[in-house]
């Protein structure tokens, strides 16, 4: 009985020992798992901006055009900051940026210079998370230099209203 476990055991040993140098020989095993379970299902989105999104990009084109700005629309953040740190530091505060985004982004013409970050904020803004979320972008932008200006989600927008708060903060950038 003895021999038969002792066997046993040397068998398990030895597969697993192929099949972990297996795997080292051949990393590319790896790569080619896709899992039966999941396989990969993608769709287009309809559309790329909510309803206030676009009537408000609408407005935000022209006046950009007017104030001397380009315009981009869904930005990650880490496009436009970067952490600072020792590397530990660095990748703790990658994963607080790596994966969000404003809604548009004004950079200057000249050298497209990252300069205002605009956010549409809607009912889920009241939400302790979001709240979070809210707060330590603005502390991130701040820290970067670069305005964040939070507009409410309307049904409309007054493009004279948007313009005038730009323009204000153009002032205070450029002085």
């Amino acid at each position: 009985m003895e021999k038969i476990i002792f066997f046993g055991i040397i068998l398990a040993v030895i597969g697993t020992a192929m099949r972990l140098l297996d795997t080292k020989l051949s990393p590319h095993k790896q790569q080619r798992y896709v899992s039966p379970t999941y396989p990969l299902s993608y769709n287009h989105k309809k559309y790329f901006f909510s309803p206030s999104e676009r009537k408000f990009y609408e407005a935000l084109k022209d006046i950009s055009k007017e104030l001397d700005y380009e315009v981009f629309a869904k930005v990650r953040w880490a496009d436009i900051v970067h952490p600072v740190g020792t590397k530990k530091m660095w990748w703790s505060n990658w994963g607080k940026i790596k994966s969000k985004h404003v809604d548009f982004l004004l950079c200057e013409k000249i050298n497209y210079t990252p300069t205002i970050a605009i956010e549409i904020d809607g009912p889920s803004h009241m939400s302790p998370k979001i709240k979070y979320r809210d707060s330590l972008e603005s502390k991130i932008f701040n820290m970067s230099n670069i305005k964040l200006l939070r507009f409410k989600n309307k049904e409309t927008y007054s493009s004279k209203e948007i313009k005038a708060v730009i323009e204000n903060i153009s002032t205070k950038i450029h002085t």
